[in-house]
């Protein structure tokens, strides 16, 4: 006697194969509930309109705070760079003549990079912060855009050189080619671009590659210099300015919180660090007045206490 064929070859090819569509059909039908479900929001979820600024609007980074930015068409139709906080979205503005802007990424300081159009009709890139904006400027061609800060304020991006558009990172005033993966003596005529840089220094993005052709993921790691004392109260001085070019303090305001760092500054030079220090404590303690009475959020006055606060600590080692 043959042995039985198992039931499901029992059939003619034609009735197996009628079956397997009347199974596949059957199974589509009984997920298809399953695929209803997580197509909608899970429960608990809610969704948050953040409003416009006269149009339509993308919000494109978020930092610890819940700030968030982006950007948003004004009733003129220009896209500007926005930044988003307790409920209430903050037309940024661009940079000196320009029209547009577009706001990329925010870190937990409250610090703001992106691209805005300048007088020229150019791109650049832009840092805003403590109510300010500030061009970038590039790598000797006419435009960048700035795509990432970290929590130290380092700032990466995209600029055009005389040849290419290469990744940059700017740091203390100042831009630095990080160059291409170009291995054939012509670096220069390869693309890369940064879209992102963490605490430790170490910045991400693409580039072209001479031998392999296209683009290729990249990591650039870069050294961490700290800053000396010195040099940050200078950067403590430069955001003051700032924020009396801004109008948050009127000039009055500002040369009290100058004539402290001066202060610090000159008792640095003559040696005498705990005298420094004191001047920093005092310059603290301004700060905080200002924020009590409300001449200072806690977005502009908190980096200042901070930087200020570590100084300090650094000069009574």
């Amino acid at each position: 006697m043959r042995p039985t064929r198992p039931f499901a070859l029992a059939f003619s090819r034609r009735t197996r194969r009628i079956l397997s569509i009347l199974l596949l059909a059957c199974s589509v039908t009984l997920l298809l509930p399953a695929f209803a479900v997580a197509q909608g929001p899970l429960p608990g979820i809610t969704i948050t309109d953040l409003g416009n600024l006269g149009g339509d609007s993308v919000a494109y980074a978020i930092n610890n705070e819940g700030q968030v930015v982006g950007y948003s068409y004004t009733a003129a139709f220009q896209p500007h760079a926005f930044l988003w906080q307790n409920g209430t979205m903050t037309d940024l503005g661009t940079l000196v003549g320009g029209t547009q802007s577009v706001a990329d990424d925010i870190n937990n300081e409250g610090q703001v990079v992106g691209y805005s159009e300048t007088a020229a009709g150019e791109q650049h890139a832009f840092l805003w912060q403590n109510g300010s904006m500030t061009d970038l400027g590039t790598l000797g061609g006419s435009s960048s855009s700035a795509r990432g800060i970290n929590d130290q304020g380092q700032v990466v991006g995209v600029s055009s050189t005389a040849t290419n558009g290469h990744a940059f990172l700017w740091q203390n005033g100042s831009m630095t080619d990080l160059g291409t993966l170009g291995e054939d003596g012509n670096q220069a005529y390869y693309y890369s671009g940064a879209h992102g840089i963490n605490d430790q220094g170490q910045v991400v993005g693409e580039s072209g590659h001479a031998t392999l052709g296209g683009y290729q993921a990249v990591l650039w790691t870069v050294p961490q210099t700290s800053q000396s004392p010195r040099e940050q109260i200078l950067a403590l001085r430069a955001t003051v300015d700032d924020l009396v070019t801004a109008q948050v303090l009127n000039k009055g305001q500002g040369q009290t919180l100058l004539t402290k760092l001066d202060g610090a500054l000159q008792n640095l030079e003559r040696g005498n660090s705990t005298a420094a220090a004191n001047q920093l404590q005092a310059f603290v303690n301004q700060v905080k007045a200002f924020h009590k009475t409300a001449k200072l959020t806690a977005a502009q006055a908190q980096p200042l206490i901070d930087t200020a606060t570590s100084v300090i600590d650094q000069l009574r080692r």
